[in-house]
């Protein structure tokens, strides 16, 4: 999951839970981000909870990353205290394009080829197809692109899997069971700037599925994305707004409900996430502000319940001569805490 789908993930909890409690849940607003040519990051999460003392400390797990010369991660080994987890191996051609992922398991022997990627001489990746442990197919995608070398079609074959029943009607009314296959359509439109304006998706019966339309404002400055269902109905909205420089200004998400609720992503000149708002008119709403330190990395960040805050929580970083953080201390603010440490090795 990525760091801006936790934190939505988060928000639209709170929305769920009507306010009515704010979880002290640690919040990722930048992801792992390397300064020089690193060849081996090595990080460790040792939980550190109340200040009671009564949960110790106790190492909680260690992932390894290998980087090329190019700066490709090649390899992620991973353990649970001392005891080693397995690896994922990338694996790359002469162009940097991702052919394949393999998983390893805990005695470094292979147990299934998680991806395999084909490209174009252009170096548009063309066939990918994704498979189960068993090694059963389960995913397979077929591109398409213009003489632009923008994306028209792309073509989906996807398992289908649920615990019980069946998965709903597709294709004209017929009945999808657990291991049944779906075919999706996929099909995209460009303006004379080749900026995308339209996706539409269809099943094996060429029948509307979702239709996206982007529109654009003030040339780059501004974009909104609409949703529709398959009867036509909104059923989405999202609008972006960008720095001239073409960063992203702010990000809104239209929730589309009874209620008029949206949620407001505010970035500053770096692309660092200033603050993030989930509003409901006539009701209570959400606020997170965030501060960042020199190197660009998150050390306080605000709940605000309306305009009352809730709590505060603080990370403090220790460096390297590269500026990559080498000690975190991140305090939730509600009593518990972790503390993540770092090695780290460069090319140079």
């Amino acid at each position: 999951m990525s760091s801006k789908a936790i934190i939505i993930f988060f928000i639209a909890t709170i929305l769920l839970l009507g306010f009515t409690t704010i979880e002290p849940v640690m919040v990722d607003v930048e992801g792992l981000k390397l300064n020089g040519r690193v060849r081996v990051y090595k990080v460790t999460e040792i939980l550190a909870w109340d200040s009671l003392g009564e949960r110790p400390y106790q190492e909680s797990y260690t992932d390894e990353y290998y980087f090329n010369t190019e700066g490709n991660q090649i390899q992620t080994s991973s353990w649970i205290g001392d005891e080693y987890q397995g690896k994922v191996v990338n694996n790359y051609n002469m162009n940097n394009n991702l052919l394949s992922v393999q998983n390893f398991d805990a005695k470094n022997k292979l147990m299934f080829t998680e991806l395999i990627a084909n490209y174009d001489n252009n170096g548009n990746i063309i066939e990918q197809s994704f498979y189960e442990k068993d090694g059963s197919l389960y995913e397979k995608s077929i591109f398409v692109y213009d003489v632009n070398q923008n994306l028209i079609e792309k073509k989906v074959s996807l398992k289908i899997y649920i615990s019980h029943g069946d998965a709903g009607k597709s294709c004209s009314g017929k009945i999808r069971y657990s291991g049944d296959t779906l075919y999706f359509h996929y099909y995209y439109k460009y303006d004379e700037q080749d900026r995308l304006i339209e996706e539409k998706i269809t099943n094996e019966c060429d029948e509307l599925v979702e239709l996206s339309k982007w529109k654009f404002e003030d040339n780059y400055f501004e974009k909104v994305k609409e949703v529709y269902d398959s009867t036509g109905n909104l059923t989405s909205k999202e609008a972006e707004e960008f720095y001239e420089n073409g960063g992203i200004k702010k990000f809104i998400n239209y929730y589309l409900d009874s209620l008029g609720t949206r949620e407001e992503w505010n970035y500053n000149m770096n692309e660092k996430v200033n603050n993030i708002k989930l509003i409901t008119p006539n009701k209570e709403y959400f606020i997170l502000e965030v501060e960042f330190d020199f190197n660009g990395n998150p050390i306080k960040t605000y709940y605000y319940r309306n305009d009352t805050l809730d709590r505060i929580q603080t990370v403090k970083y220790k460096y390297d001569s590269r500026k990559n953080w080498i000690e975190k201390v991140a305090n939730t603010g509600s009593g518990s805490y972790s503390i993540y440490r770092a090695n780290i090795e460069y090319f140079d």
